[in-house]
């Protein structure tokens, strides 16, 4: 018996022990503050991150083309009018890619956002140049994500509507 009551004794001391309490309600409120301040920092760099990577995608399907519109020339003497002639398939939620613009000595492909305006990635598009035996490649990046751009028409030109000019 003398063990129970000093059981209970112990209990009682312990939850009187201001150094034991819960936390408050100004505390839970701050808490709250700072996790609300880090979301509202860190989100915007969450989204950026998502477009950038999208924006990866863009320019890695259009190196493919580039390499496979190469392989394509060597064979033919000409660029293909259709990326199905070179092999390739496309199958994107993010871009579309335009029929390239294809003649002997140049061909041009875009890669465009489906939501164009809306979501924050930039349109793409190469150039891909053939002269005396060597081929060069242009990449333009739009310099915001409303605006189009397209690869010069001659290697010695400039992209179309200010874009930048990234390979």
């Amino acid at each position: 018996m003398v063990y129970i009551k000093d059981c209970i004794a112990n209990l009682t001391a312990i939850n009187s022990d201001k150094s034991e309490r819960g936390l408050t309600l100004l505390e839970l409120l701050i808490v709250m503050l700072v996790l609300g301040v880090l979301t509202g920092v860190a989100l915007p760099n969450l989204v950026a991150q998502v477009g950038k990577a999208r924006e990866v995608e863009a320019k890695q399907n259009l190196s493919a083309i580039a390499f496979a519109q190469q392989a394509y020339h060597f064979e033919n003497r000409t660029f293909a009018n259709t990326y199905s002639e070179t092999g390739l398939t496309f199958s994107s939620t993010n871009y579309d890619y335009s029929p390239p613009i294809s003649s002997n000595s140049v061909t041009i492909s875009d890669a465009i956002p489906k939501n164009l305006g809306n979501d924050n990635y930039r349109t793409y598009s190469v150039g891909i140049y053939y002269n005396n035996g060597v081929f060069s490649v242009i990449l333009c990046q739009a310099r915001d994500p409303v605006t189009t751009t397209q690869a010069p028409n001659s290697e010695s030109g400039n992209c179309s509507n200010g874009g930048i000019i990234i390979q």
